[in-house]
């Protein structure tokens, strides 16, 4: 068992099959491992908390390793699960839900754009793109552009002249019903 402070611990979405179904929930991944939520203690509890967990583990009722991670609403009792996974968030995110975020006010700027005397109608930079999403999705660059080739892939956008990949770069892309 040991007791953490928050900022010591990454949380984060895991995915465990269960009956031949993925489940997803919060987590939190410590030293590798991931852990799974048990039960909460008000700030004022945070000897309760230790004192059940420290009961849990010499029960043996909690298989692994135990954790005590303290935030700012108090004390929360983390189980160490081996079937659990990192989930793949991206994987999770809804694409029409994101398209019309992107498409919406404060999403990527759409406008008719010029490069070598040619005018391509109605697109976005993707760079800009992989900013927006990036900041939309909390996720580091790479992975905004992983989001932005699955968008090409699930033929949501595509480059203006479908000559380049999902680029953080200076190309132009477009939403398919914007031809």
């Amino acid at each position: 068992m040991l007791v953490l402070k928050s900022d010591q611990v990454k949380y984060c979405v895991l995915i465990r099959k269960t009956e031949g179904q993925d489940e997803t929930f919060p987590g939190i991944l410590y030293q590798d491992k991931a852990f799974v939520k048990g039960k909460s203690f008000a700030k004022d509890r945070g000897q309760e908390a230790i004192k059940q967990a420290r009961q849990l583990f010499l029960d043996q009722k909690a298989p692994g390793l135990l954790l005590v991670v303290e935030d700012a609403k108090g004390f929360t009792l983390w189980h160490q699960d081996n079937r659990a996974k990192l989930a793949d968030v991206l994987s999770t995110i809804d694409l029409k839900e994101l398209v019309a975020a992107m498409r919406n006010i404060g999403g990527v700027q759409i406008k008719d754009r010029q490069y070598h005397l040619k005018t391509y109608a109605r697109c976005f930079v993707g760079s800009e793109a992989v900013s927006w999403l990036s900041n939309y999705a909390k996720v580091p660059k790479s992975e905004a552009v992983r989001l932005g080739q699955r968008l090409m892939d699930e033929k949501w956008i595509h480059h203006v002249a479908d000559e380049h990949p999902f680029k953080d770069e200076m190309l132009f892309y477009r939403f398919y019903w914007d031809e």
